[in-house]
């Protein structure tokens, strides 16, 4: 899901109150601090996808509303116009809530992959 600038500073400063709290947390803060971590990026503070342990090698950053079109034409001028699955593929490495709706609607607005592809020149209308 992505959300709003002010929700998603709202989840990193939650977060940040949970993990430093030390009396007894309900279960939903368990799930929220088991599902985001939090780092700091040149001073700016970002939600994470927590590492714990896994076999991830990878940072993971969730993406709030206002960055997701900059990183979406970033991926789809690297893929040159390839489409929902290849921009997908490239983008649920780094961005955990950049889901292929998002994308295909983003493709959707391209005049380049409409013409491509049928299916987003239906989405269209």
């Amino acid at each position: 899901m992505i959300v709003d600038e002010k929700r998603y500073d709202d989840i990193i400063r939650e977060v940040l109150e949970m993990k430093t709290r030390t009396t007894s947390k309900p279960c939903h803060e368990y799930r929220r601090i088991r599902r985001y971590g939090v780092i700091s990026v040149d001073g700016v503070q970002e939600l994470i996808e927590p590492i714990n342990g896994s076999q991830k090698t990878e940072t993971r950053f969730f993406v709030h509303n206002q960055q997701v079109f900059e990183i979406l034409a970033k991926a789809h001028s690297e893929t040159g116009h390839e489409g929902v699955h290849r921009m997908h593929n490239n983008l649920k490495t780094h961005y955990p809530n950049i889901t292929r709706e998002v994308i295909q609607l983003y493709l959707s607005c391209c005049n380049t992959c409409v013409e491509k592809n049928p299916i987003l020149k239906e989405a269209q209308l």
